[in-house]
């Protein structure tokens, strides 16, 4: 049914959801489905009621002024009353005092979960709910595990010492002032290593990523376990070698951070879905810049080479710092944020800005394709962050503006500025060398679909472009070129189309992009196509590149809450299988 917005909105629940099953009808394997007792609810209280509560602009439901926090443990146990709960799902903490009304098994029911994890109990009753969309407003933020808990991560050994085998052979570098090598043996309270069994296991790959991707690496066998790393070190008169092995299905170059300031060093790398991490201060000084190579094989390399401001012999690495040698789920590591400047801001519509923000020295950030990060600010006493997507500074590769703020040391934002944000007020008054704080960054989005499908279709509204804009350039003036990219780009005014110039031109000369503009509120002189997202405008645009002849076809979808469930249950109503669909969410 079309809501006065003109959006679609779901049927709920959905006619094969196990809600609308009889309890004593076997769901698909033969278990029975699990069901729970309801209540009457007060009249104003339906699931369209919350909706409509939730969605009114301005609406502030998370308990902590809208601003999206870190949560301990700790304190999310002090939250299990009717007048304070909170709880977790899924990593993600919610509040759910304002909606203890509106649920349908009753306050009793939603206070089993309350001040602990609920994911649990929410998957027993509730598997078919997209939680993120139902309780958007009421996110309070990521819950940090406890310390204790971390330690616990931190002290694990893993179940064999030889899960990870160094190379066969390793060079003996001579000093310039003695005959006697100077490789260093790794301390003494680590695990000694056991020799491979097997030669061809044990031997690094010689072949390296780059990162655009040009060097081609040789195929291994994906790695299905769960990720494992470790690192050693060995040294020269002037420089240090960190290699980190991992055992993970697959790594590269932008899934590196490195910190280097005041001698102490911070290696961060992405291993699937956790985060492994170096964290030392160094025995001696050394030079800001550091040196990575990743290298593909059975167990995979990531070199760390860093110079020695005098050539000397280290004793020592340096003295391990908190989170030293420690392998985490990404959805429980707590971010680290890092003072960025801004260098420079070019406008982009009448309320859009573009954002370059240059690293702290010693730092090299690559962020993947469709990541994002998150900038935070102290606002009247409260710490307030918001996401936004890195974007490309421009599509052509010799603007100059590239050239002076390269990728992996500059991070370039295009950000909306709401008069009414919480964040986005004080993003608009920052000038030319002011500072903000910049975290690692977040995603989901797996850059091989990309090498996989041979057609790419990317709906997008408003700043929701902020994603394809990097895949726009990938896939047609990048190494990963598409027989064809289609942008459908949605907005309200002919005001708001932010890029339009450049991707405007990006259609004039790469034939394989189609660039599709349509506007819910144009005005006359539009010539155009018209509305919101419906099946029959999807249907009529997506008609080259239907489920059952193009199964290599990628759709991308971004924009607000209701734009992106909308979007993917008519895709679903056409046809398109979820392997077929990625949406971008943060």
């Amino acid at each position: 049914m079309d809501n006065p917005g003109g959006l679609q909105v779901p049927q709920f629940p959905a006619a094969n959801s196990q809600q609308r099953i009889s309890p004593n009808v076997p769901a698909g394997n033969g278990d029975k489905v699990k069901t729970r007792a309801k209540v009457g609810l007060t009249p104003g209280h339906s699931l369209m009621d919350w909706v409509r509560i939730a969605n009114q602009e301005g609406r502030v439901l998370n308990g902590v002024k809208g601003n999206i926090i870190t949560v301990t443990e700790e304190e999310l146990v002090k939250h299990n009353t009717v007048e304070d709960a909170w709880t977790c799902i899924r990593g993600m903490v919610y509040n759910l005092t304002p909606y203890m009304d509106f649920h349908p098994g009753g306050v009793d029911e939603l206070l089993r979960a309350a001040g602990k994890d609920g994911t649990q109990l929410f998957d027993e009753f509730h598997q078919w709910v997209n939680i993120e969309s139902l309780m958007d407003k009421c996110l309070v933020g990521k819950l940090r595990k406890s310390s204790a808990i971390s330690a616990r991560l931190k002290d694990k050994k893993p179940a064999s010492s030889t899960f990870l085998l160094p190379p066969q052979t390793v060079p003996q570098y001579k000093s310039k002032k003695s005959s006697s090598s100077t490789l260093l043996a790794p301390p003494q309270t680590r695990p000694q290593i056991k020799k491979p069994v097997s030669p061809t296991f044990a031997t690094p790959s010689s072949s390296s990523t780059t990162i655009d991707g040009k060097s081609p690496s040789p195929v291994f066998p994906v790695y299905e376990g769960p990720p494992k790393a470790r690192y050693d070190w060995f040294q020269k008169d002037d420089a240090v070698f960190i290699t980190v092995y991992a055992k993970c299905k697959k790594i590269d170059r932008v899934h590196v951070i490195t910190d280097l300031s005041d001698n102490r060093f911070r290696g961060t790398l992405y291993l699937d879905d956790h985060v492994y991490t170096i964290c030392l201060d160094l025995s001696a000084d050394v030079q800001e810049e550091v040196q990575v190579r990743v290298r593909d094989g059975p167990v995979n390399r990531v070199d760390f080479t860093i110079r020695k401001c005098r050539p000397e012999k280290w004793e020592k690495l340096g003295e391990p710092r908190e989170g030293d040698n420690q392998l985490e789920p990404a959805n429980v590591r707590e971010m680290i944020f890092r003072t960025c400047k801004l260098c420079d801001i070019a406008e982009v519509t009448h309320d859009s800005k573009l954002m370059t923000f240059e690293l702290p020295p010693g730092t090299t950030m690559y962020v993947p394709i469709g990541y994002h990060v998150y900038l935070q600010r102290e606002i009247s006493g409260a710490i307030v962050n918001r996401p936004y997507t890195v974007v490309v500074r421009s599509f052509n590769r010799d603007d100059h503006k590239v050239k002076e703020f390269p990728a992996g040391r500059y991070l370039h934002l295009m950000i909306k500025m709401y008069e009414d944000g919480l964040l986005t007020p004080h993003l608009a008054t920052l000038r030319i060398g002011d500072s903000i704080d910049i975290s690692d960054f977040e995603g989901s989005f797996d850059k091989s679909r990309l090498t996989r499908c041979s057609d790419l279709v990317l709906l997008a509204a408003g700043t929701g472009l902020t994603p394809m804009l990097r895949l726009i350039y990938h896939t047609t003036t990048g190494n990963l070129l598409k027989s064809s990219v289609k942008l459908l780009f949605f907005n309200k005014t002919e005001g708001d189309i932010l890029w339009r110039d450049e991707l405007e031109k990006q259609e004039k000369q790469y034939k394989s992009f189609k660039f599709i503009n349509i506007l819910s509120d144009a005005d006359g002189s539009w010539p155009w196509l018209r509305g919101r997202v419906s099946e029959t405008l999807l249907k009529q645009q997506l008609a080259d590149v239907r489920p059952t002849e193009t199964p290599k076809c990628l759709i991308c979808v971004c924009g607000p809450t209701g734009f992106t469930q909308a979007t993917l249950k008519i895709l679903k109503n056409l046809g398109y299988q979820k392997e077929m669909i990625h949406l971008f969410t943060s």
